[in-house]
């Protein structure tokens, strides 16, 4: 997708989830309101993924097999 697309979309959803009433409903059903960019998307998610390695390297866990 273009930059300029995600751009765009991203701030058409932070305009909708700056709504109080908007942000509420997402909290009440377990959603984190985060607002950011896809620059931010991407970097949080990086940082899930790097936190969730450690978790799975500490717990010894290893990728299921897919045959």
């Amino acid at each position: 997708m273009p930059r300029e697309l995600r751009e765009r979309v991203a701030a058409d959803v932070i305009a909708v989830v700056s709504d109080p009433t908007i942000s509420d409903r997402l909290t009440a059903t377990g959603q984190a309101v985060r607002l950011g960019g896809p620059d931010a998307l991407s970097q949080t998610l990086k940082q899930q993924a790097d936190q969730m390695a450690v978790v799975a390297k500490e717990l010894d866990m290893k990728a299921a097999s897919q045959n």
